[in-house]
């Protein structure tokens, strides 16, 4: 019944809207050179791609297009452009996508490669249905919209499907066009704006910009509590983030916790709807998880499934990943196995140490906060499973796995020895029974060995540079500690000295 429906719509579309057609085809290209037609390659059902057919309304730049760089769109955007896009005219060469079965009427928008391969979980359950012209997200804001808000109205929307909803969607499409989206935004949050009051538990400076970006959007935050100082564990202070200070220069109850019960009882007191742990370094107990009415959202800094486990940021360096994603994700007993909430990619240099990733995460970690947030406004149930066929784990790391194998690549050693530089205890190696902890690196260009060198001989191939050979080649350190001595490339005759004792001496096992 769906394709018989789509089949006579498409047609009589086609034939109320030809005339049209034919006068925007003319004012199109008196505007501006290029084809009339806009055809991108788009994924449609069970994942076959087809060409989706619009009309042009941009000037044509053939790069940004193969590329699908869309941070310019709007300097492209033609003035009759503009005209077709806000009312919706550019779409209706799509009826003849539906004519010939590769889209149909009502359904969820046909999304580029580009975008499926972000997919996680139960989203690619969008590509089991014909791509459509109008959908569910289209008449809730649409472009006012995350991905991911989207992606859920068009899973509701599949699991809902009726020939009333399709009607119900093509009627209020028509207003969407007349009345614009922003009205049907804030219409669909007037029915869902009660507030959500937050617990936040928080212990790094990744936390603290967390908190700063909840205060700054205004989002109620009813308590907040970190680690209690132990012994001598770093106090939240001098972990560089002061979330007592924060929270008391916004009025936001502020106390030091050493134990599940010390959160039960900060929950019984403040009854929050849900609570926000960001970089959370304890266990948390199954009646803290369930306690309030959304649960316990957590933070991990990899693309989930993808990474569960310890050790996530340093072990993204030293496997040489340049990208990642931060998750937000609904906690439960199991190793970051629970539904995802939301995420959010951030890029890595090639060169990035482990404490410039820290401090970069900052941004993207304010935005994923925030966005998650307005997320939950818009549906407390939006929480989607990870799917555990492509689940992938890592470890913990302790400091005695930062001892480095010479007998490796020199590429691989630079990427450990990023992964674990400061704050974290570092790489090491011995040298004369001593222990050698090395800090900064730099991988050789422009070096060559006379003949193969034994792995973790230091070299005298230049007199100021501490060189060490590799399996492959060699690797040039840059800053170290050797006998509580601090040696770096600031202080050359420091490192000259050392190179003339120890030359062709082997960094190796404590022996």
């Amino acid at each position: 019944m769906k394709r018989l429906f789509d089949i006579l719509v498409s047609c009589i579309g086609i034939i109320l809207f030809l005339p049209f057609l034919l006068l925007l085809s003319i004012l199109i290209k008196l505007e501006s050179r290029g084809q009339i037609l806009f055809k991108q390659e788009r994924v449609g059902q069970h994942a076959r791609r087809f060409m989706l057919y619009k009309l042009r309304s941009m000037y044509t730049d053939k790069r940004i297009e193969k590329e699908f760089d869309f941070s310019k769109d709007e300097e492209r955007i033609t003035k009759i452009g503009s005209f077709i896009r806000r009312t919706k005219l550019d779409e209706v060469p799509q009826l003849f996508n539906v004519l010939k079965g590769d889209m149909s009427i009502v359904g969820p928008r046909p999304t580029i490669q580009n975008q499926v391969d972000q997919y996680v979980g139960n989203q690619f359950k969008r590509l089991t249905m014909k791509p459509g012209l109008t959908g569910l997200a289209q008449i809730n804001g649409n472009r006012l919209l995350t991905w991911d808000e989207r992606i859920e109205y068009d899973l509701r929307y599949m699991e809902e499907y009726s020939f009333f909803l399709d009607m119900k969607i093509i009627s209020k499409t028509i207003l969407v066009i007349l009345l614009g989206e922003q009205k049907f935004l804030r219409t669909g949050q007037k029915k869902k704006q009660n507030k959500i009051n937050l617990m936040f538990l928080g212990a790094t400076k990744t936390s603290y910009s967390a908190l700063e970006a909840l205060i700054n959007a205004e989002i109620p935050i009813k308590v907040c509590a970190s680690l209690r100082k132990v012994g001598n564990a770093p106090t939240d202070s001098e972990r560089k983030g002061n979330l007592k200070d924060l929270a008391h220069a916004n009025g936001i109850p502020y106390y030091e916790v050493d134990s599940n019960n010390d959160i039960i009882h900060l929950l019984q007191n403040y009854q929050p709807d849900a609570i926000f742990a960001i970089s959370w370094p304890k266990i948390i107990r199954k009646d803290v998880l369930q306690y309030t009415p959304i649960g316990c959202v957590g933070f991990h800094p990899t693309p989930l499934p993808l990474r569960r486990g310890g050790a996530p940021l340093n072990w993204l360096l030293i496997d040489g990943k340049t990208e990642s994603k931060l998750t937000l994700f609904k906690m439960r007993e199991g190793i970051d196995d629970g539904p995802i909430l939301h995420q959010k990619t951030f890029t890595m240099d090639k060169d990035d140490y482990i404490d410039d990733v820290l401090q970069n995460i900052s941004e993207p970690v304010k935005e994923l906060v925030v966005e998650a947030y307005q997320k939950l406004l818009l549906n407390r149930n939006c929480f989607i499973e990870q799917d555990e066929g492509l689940a992938t784990y890592t470890w913990r790391r302790t400091p005695e796995d930062g001892f480095i194998q010479w007998d490796d690549s020199s590429h691989r050693i630079y990427n450990f020895i990023r992964g674990i530089s400061r704050p974290f205890p570092g790489a090491f190696s011995y040298l004369e029974g001593e222990k050698l902890t090395i800090w900064r690196a730099e991988e050789v260009t422009g070096l060559k060995l006379k003949a193969k060198e034994k792995s973790g001989k230091i070299l005298s191939l230049v007199h100021d540079e501490l060189i060490i050979a590799t399996r492959d080649y060699c690797l040039k350190i840059t800053e170290f500690e050797y006998k509580k001595s601090l040696y770096s490339k600031e202080n050359k005759d420091e490192i000259a000295t050392f190179v003339q004792s120890h030359n062709g001496k082997c960094l190796e096992g404590k022996g």
